[in-house]
């Protein structure tokens, strides 16, 4: 991950969605683990693993969500640079500014709706459909935790705009 010069904000959220990373990592291995002794014990002892797929589908969850931010801190996705030659330096500065401002609303909208989500599930104690019985209301608070470390880097990345923070390797 890119490192910001002076931007103690970018350093503590760096260290934050890192961690968040290493559990989505610890996700997909978990996934990976249960739907290879699922496959074992169906193919040679004639039985499934309950609540197998279940649990692989709910673990896809903190798989993605916890890993968003880590990808939005360090720009991992998708960006068009067609206009960067064509405008001006101040153009430039102010339409990545309005993007990331546009960014956090909308992640702050989804992160506030995830949280009543979340509520509403523990309320009623809703548990994934199948044989097993895994709660809902943990992954929706991964979901919550993704949108959230979304909208915090987007206004970090407004603050890196405006204050001039240079990104250094």
């Amino acid at each position: 991950m890119e490192a910001v010069k002076n931007n103690p904000i970018q350093f503590i959220l760096a260290k934050i969605v890192k961690y968040q990373a290493y559990v989505s990592a610890f996700c997909i291995a978990l996934s990976a683990l249960i739907a290879v002794i699922d496959v074992i014990t169906s193919k040679f002892i004639g039985w499934s693993v309950p609540g197998a797929s279940e649990s692989i589908e709910q673990l896809n969850i903190p798989l993605i969500f916890l890993a968003i931010g880590y990808v939005q801190l360090d720009r991992g996705h998708i960006r068009v640079d067609v206009l960067d030659n064509l405008l001006p330096k101040t153009a430039l500065k102010a339409i990545r500014i309005l993007s990331h401002l546009f960014g956090f609303s909308i992640c702050s909208f989804i992160g506030w709706r995830t949280l009543i989500l979340m509520q509403r599930s523990i309320s009623v104690g809703e548990t994934a459909l199948g044989v097993s019985w895994l709660l809902i209301w943990p992954f929706i608070l991964c979901m919550f935790f993704g949108w959230a470390f979304m909208a915090i880097t987007s206004i970090a990345e407004i603050v890196r705009g405006i204050a001039g923070w240079e990104r250094v390797s």
